[in-house]
């Protein structure tokens, strides 16, 4: 559960509408939907970005909605027989996921037991759409192709999508001609030609400008924070993003 200061954090960042603040989590989507209710704005994902939940939004978006579970039937005993031969571990049935926790248990004899846990269920589920990972005490099954880095990916060809139709847009706008009116130039002086050429050069440089914006800084900035393995993926996702955008 989020601390008072992580919550202040959040408030203050989505509170700045240049910001487009997510929550990526492996947690389920009840948890977060709880934990985060006072920031609408905030955008979430969870497990694993199975569920997302744009900011301002109250509906969550599905990734996989014909989700095959059959692989549930066969991991489920597989993790109760490591759940009954190591004291301190647990099981957790999420919408999309399995998960076998071993906080609790002897760090040396949970970690043994973890090993041994990945082995079987690669072995047993190799033919299934999907993967097994091992995170901070955990072991998870999660369908093929859902993963946080997915999630960043998303989440920055979205909003790079969206900066390049805004600047499209003022582009456009910038290189529309002025409706002059009845007040408008008239006549074909050299005075009057040389206003408009130095208007036609402006509302050029002025769409350069907002197509190089869109182009080379959306987004403008990103940070992104994790201490889990699977949050690698997403700094993984953010380098790759930057580098092709460099391209």
């Amino acid at each position: 559960m989020p601390t008072q200061e992580v919550m202040s954090v959040l408030s203050a960042l989505t509170s700045d509408p240049a910001n487009e603040v997510w929550v990526v989590s492996g947690r389920a989507r009840r948890e977060l939907g709880t934990w985060f209710e006072s920031l609408p704005d905030l955008g979430l994902a969870a497990e694993h970005g199975f569920y997302t939940r744009h900011p301002g939004a109250a509906d969550w978006h599905v990734q996989q909605p014909h989700l095959d579970v059959a692989w549930q039937s066969m991991s489920l005993p597989i993790l109760k027989q490591y759940q009954e031969s190591t004291d301190g571990s647990w099981i957790e049935v999420k919408e999309s996921s399995l998960v076998w926790h071993y906080r609790d248990a002897d760090p040396d004899f949970g970690n043994w037991q973890a090993k041994e846990l990945m082995d079987h269920l690669e072995d047993v589920l190799s033919n299934m759409p999907v993967e097994v990972s091992s995170g901070n005490t955990i072991v998870e099954i999660k369908p093929q192709g859902v993963s946080k880095g997915a999630v960043v990916e998303s989440i920055l060809e979205r909003t790079a999508a969206a900066a390049s139709a805004s600047a499209a847009s003022e582009a456009s706008a910038a290189a529309a001609p002025e409706d002059g009116g009845s007040g408008g130039i008239s006549g074909g002086g050299a005075g009057s030609a040389a206003a408009a050429a130095v208007a036609a050069a402006e509302r050029a440089a002025a769409q350069r400008r907002v197509v190089r914006f869109a182009e080379a800084a959306a987004p403008e900035f990103v940070m992104c924070i994790g201490d889990d393995r699977s949050d690698e993926e997403m700094f993984v996702a953010i380098e790759e993003h930057g580098a092709a955008r460099q391209k």
